[in-house]
């Protein structure tokens, strides 16, 4: 029979846990990980799509105040303007040229400022917004594009004048 001595020996050193224990806590945890992991990141997605559209009309709100201080100036039938890159003649190319210099400032100078803001993976692939000015329907809609076309992904904003 053992003494008490090397009892308390024994139960001394099984303090802890197993390595097999160990293991398995872990691969518990990783299975959780990956389901949660699988349920969230559709919604981190969606949220970041929530942001871009924040910033988008954000560009609405400000075409409207652009036009509000240049409307003197605006031409009396429909308009449509390209934010960036897109060199204004012909036609109220004055107006033009004053609108975007007022949008610019009141949101973001460059295309590579505004690239850095949008999240989403559908936000990315916007290059420009298209602003049509609807003095009939007094309206302005804002569109974003990607080169030539609509990006699908994104609804126009419209704000009234």
């Amino acid at each position: 029979m053992e003494n008490k001595e090397q009892q308390k020996k024994k139960h001394l050193g099984n303090k802890g846990f197993s390595l097999v224990e160990l293991i398995v806590v872990m691969a518990i945890m990783a299975i959780l990980v990956g389901i949660v992991g699988a349920q969230v990141i559709p919604y981190i997605e969606k949220s970041k799509e929530s942001k871009d559209y924040q910033v988008m009309g954000g560009f609405c709100s400000a075409a409207v105040s652009a036009y509000t201080e240049l409307a003197e100036e605006a031409p009396d039938k429909d308009t449509t303007i390209m934010v960036w890159g897109n060199k204004q003649e012909g036609e109220n190319a004055e107006f033009k040229k004053a609108f975007i210099e007022k949008v610019q400032a009141l949101t973001y100078n460059s295309l590579a400022d505004f690239k850095k803001k949008m999240k989403s993976e559908k936000g990315k692939t916007v290059e420009n917004f298209e602003v049509t000015i609807s003095k009939s329907n007094k309206q302005i809609t804002v569109t974003p594009v990607k080169g030539e076309k609509k990006v699908e992904a994104f609804d126009a904003m419209v704000g009234e004048l």
